[in-house]
């Protein structure tokens, strides 16, 4: 991460700076560790200016509604800030005591300045000191970004093949040998800039890489349009690619945000090629396939495997729409209906199945139950939909319908 050796609240304390301020609350969090210093004077909506860790500084000039004092400062610990410092003034002579309850609560220190002080002055020292810990790792990451800047004329379409050669520092015959796909990175449902998670993506970056690496593939990052960005070089077996790639996302997941069971990281992929000058179509299809992951937060994020959602996506209008619902509702209503006697197991089933091309062994090795028991399930299944469920016309509709059923839940959520 971004500090090598981080300092504590408690170490901020001792700062010769501080000499004059009193910790009049949240002793228990003086373990807590500074990730950075903030000045924050914004009270509508403070939270969208933090990202949690920091200590704060706050003058609160102009501010005489305890109040308005009280749910700004409820809001930032909500973001989980290392400390708050408070400068006293003639408008806010004392302490609010909900301030010092809500300090305690969420075991935050709040500092208080009864005299003057300049913050400037605070904030360089601590600064300086921020600096003297920064981790080597940190700057070799941020320099190797900052080095593949040139990738963004690649995105666009604004280098020559040449040039991508040079840059990429192999010839003709070496990149013979590579497939070709651009990929970004940011929350579900979220656009977050790197801006203020500069430090988060860059461990996201050097992370990425050995995972890519793990896995056949040569990553190449960069900040692209606010996000983490990157082109990945694919030397691995063709028809792997996939299942390597999805290594990738759940690697990443598991070791950073993933949270109970769902990814809070999306990393999408675009079109996948053999040529070095599609990479422009790939970073448009990638930004397409973001879009839609964070519209409706699904498993799946690479561009090939999202085309009906792509045309789902297309429909705006309201009566088809519902329309659209109800073919979903006859599709799968009958097998919903039996489920509630199975626990979902007959839908569970069938998707399985239909993920392992009717390949019973490995349909049952995946759910983990005899063939036996595969077998009186896809009994039961043909017997409630009237007909083999591998018939062409009907695992089309009945696939298409648990996406579209896939698509209205996360619609709606």
């Amino acid at each position: 991460m971004l500090i090598y050796n981080p300092i504590t609240m408690s170490e901020v304390l001792k700062m010769e700076v501080f000499r004059d301020a009193k910790l009049v609350a949240g002793e228990e969090g003086l373990n807590k560790e500074v990730s950075w210093i903030h000045p924050l004077e914004i009270w509508d909506d403070p939270k969208k200016w933090i990202d949690g860790g920091e200590l704060i500084f706050c003058c609160a000039l102009g501010v005489n509604d305890e109040e308005t004092l009280i749910s700004f400062f409820q809001q930032v610990l909500q973001k989980g800030v290392a400390g708050f410092c408070l400068q006293l003034h003639a408008h806010l002579k004392n302490t609010p005591s909900r301030m010092i309850e809500l300090a305690n609560h969420y075991h935050c220190p709040l500092i208080i300045f009864e005299q003057s002080v300049r913050f400037i002055d605070i904030s360089r020292s601590l600064l300086n000191t921020l600096i003297m810990n920064v981790n080597p790792d940190y700057l070799r990451e941020k320099q190797v970004l900052e080095e593949n800047h040139w990738m963004t004329d690649w995105f666009y379409g604004r280098i020559s093949n040449d040039s991508v050669r040079q840059r990429l520092k192999m010839d003709s015959a070496e990149l013979t040998k590579f497939s070709y796909f651009s990929v970004l990175m940011s929350y579900h449902k979220e656009k977050v800039s790197h801006r203020h998670f500069e430090g988060v993506y860059l461990s996201l970056a050097k992370k990425l890489r050995a995972y890519f690496e793990s896995e056949q593939f040569l990553f190449y990052p960069l900040f692209a349009d606010g996000l983490l960005a990157g082109v990945v070089l694919d030397y691995g077996v063709n028809s792997t690619w996939k299942d390597r790639f999805y290594k990738v996302v759940k690697e990443v997941n598991a070791d950073f945000l993933a949270k109970g069971n769902k990814d809070r990281l999306v990393l999408a992929a675009g079109q996948r090629s053999n040529h070095i000058e599609d990479i422009p179509w790939s970073y448009r299809t990638a930004m397409e396939t973001i879009d839609v992951c964070q519209r409706f937060h699904i498993g799946q994020s690479i561009y090939d495997d999202l085309n009906l959602f792509f045309l789902f996506s297309l429909i705006d209008d309201a009566g088809n729409m519902e329309r659209l619902q109800q073919y979903t509702s006859e599709q799968l209503s009958p097998l919903i209906e039996a489920d509630y006697s199975q626990n979902g197991k007959l839908i569970n089933t069938l998707k399985c199945y239909y993920e392992c091309n009717g390949n019973k062994q490995l349909t049952a090795q995946k759910l983990g139950i005899s063939r036996r028991t595969l077998y009186y399930r896809l009994e039961q299944i043909e017997e409630i939909l009237g007909t083999d469920p591998l018939l062409p016309k009907k695992r089309l509709m009945i696939e298409i319908s648990f996406v579209l059923q896939d698509y209205f839940k996360n619609e709606g959520s």
